[in-house]
Parts: structure tokens; sequence; C-alpha cells
């Protein structure tokens, strides 16, 4: 299902995957936003959306709870952490986020979204980076875990 979301222009399953998965959430998780991880913007215009978006918007619609798209970008393109070792993973993730609106996070309860968590290089980068402003907590959610 996910490499369908990820890879084959399948949005929708995202959502239903986000919206099943919200329905498990519902009264276990407290959150005034939530955040897709962010893809660079040329990866977005390839593949047309952002795979944990689709996630999060399906998690919003059983949690009633705002996504937030636009306080956080990833600024540097890294190629597909896929192919990469544990190590170069963690590496390729120094400084690929920068928060553009602080005060959309600061005094906030944050969900993150991602799809697969593997090494969790990006989601700690990601949280290193929203944590410098503030914000009240930090949760993680995901639907896979990869190895």
């Amino acid at each position: 299902l996910l490499k369908s979301l990820k890879y084959k222009g399948n949005y929708e399953i995202g959502v239903l995957l986000g919206s099943w998965y919200g329905h498990h959430l519902k009264n276990k998780i407290q959150a005034d936003i939530i955040l897709p991880v962010p893809i660079h913007q040329d990866k977005l215009k390839k593949r047309g959306y952002n795979q944990s978006t689709a996630i999060a918007e399906g998690i919003q619609a059983s949690l009633d709870i705002p996504v937030d798209q636009s306080s956080v970008v990833r600024k540097k393109k890294t190629s597909t952490q896929t192919k990469r070792h544990k190590v170069e993973r963690w590496s390729a993730m120094k400084g690929v986020f920068e928060v553009v609106n602080p005060a959309e996070l600061s005094g906030k309860e944050v969900l993150i979204v991602d799809d697969v968590i593997t090494t969790g290089a990006t989601i700690f980068s990601l949280c290193e980076t929203i944590n410098e402003h503030g914000p009240e907590s930090i949760k993680v959610v995901s639907i896979a875990t990869g190895k």
C-alpha cells in the first residue's frame, strides 16, 4: 500500500490509511496541529503530492486537528534515503528543515506524521529543528517502520 501511495500516484490510499489510523488514535493522543514531514519542492513537483500530507489529511478527518503544511519547509534536496546506509542517512539529514512560521509552533502540541520511519534520521532532524521554536510537545506517528 505504501509503495502504491509513494510511487504510483495513489494519494487516496494515504488518506484512507490516515483516516483508519486517526480512528485508532482518537481519545489516545492530543495535539494542536498535525505536521506532515515536508518534502522538497522538486520532489513535490515530480510526484504531485506529499505522501505524508495524504496520511495527515486522513488523520485530520478522524481527529479534527488542523494540518499545517506551511510552518516548516524542506530547504535541502536529498536523494532517496532507501539506498543509504544508516550512518549516511543521519549525515544527509543535517540542516534539511527550516521553520518559516515559528509562531505556529510556539507553545503548541505538534503531531508529526510520516509514512515510514526507518532509522529515525528524518524525524530526528525535523524534531530538532522544530524544538528550537518552543513547542509544548512533539509527538510522532507513522504508518510503518522499515529496515
